[in-house]
């Protein structure tokens, strides 16, 4: 069982299994990926718990969504992602060039609740899909923190397939 405790903040019994099975499901349960990802979402938790004590920029998000993509896979503090990328469905993600003025746009989207759903958060962070690797764990770090912001209340869920959202639900 991974134990982990940063200011006094702790994951539930629930919080660790969903770490486990959100691992699980981007086939990477080593102990570095759930260890990683525990106290990625334990961050997340410290910043839903203060995002209302002070004003939140885009900026703030963006360098907490880099951190928590760091955290996930340390191999990502080489930078946003630098290849293309495209998903099953052959859609192709946001052009590595584009990413930084992505991410920013984002960010400003999210920090003013410009999103309809912490779904469509979740489905435009993907699509996206600023890091190498790692992007499924913290895009539902980012449907967490959203859906947290926009009821007041933590879910301890999964995020939605991503790849079985509908054309029509984004539209």
């Amino acid at each position: 069982m991974i134990i982990v405790n940063i200011v006094d903040t702790k994951l539930t019994p629930l919080e660790l299994a969903l770490v486990c099975e959100e691992c699980m499901l981007q086939e990477d349960a080593t102990p570095q990926a759930l260890k990683g990802l525990a106290k990625a979402l334990v961050l997340t938790k410290i910043s839903a718990s203060t995002w209302g004590d002070e004003p939140v920029d885009g900026h703030m998000l963006e360098e907490l969504i880099y951190c928590l993509g760091q955290i996930v896979k340390p191999e990502n503090k080489t930078g946003w992602r630098v290849m293309p990328v495209s998903f099953s469905s052959l859609e192709l993600a946001t052009d590595p060039q584009s990413i930084p003025r992505a991410m920013r746009s984002y960010c400003e989207a999210f920090v003013e609740m410009r999103f309809d759903s912490p779904d469509l958060a979740y489905y435009h962070f993907e699509m996206i899909h600023p890091f190498k690797d790692g992007n499924g764990r913290v895009g539902w770090l980012m449907w967490l923190l959203y859906s947290f912001i926009t009821t007041g209340d933590w879910p301890e869920a999964l995020a939605p397939n991503f790849f079985n959202l509908r054309r029509e639900f984004i539209s």
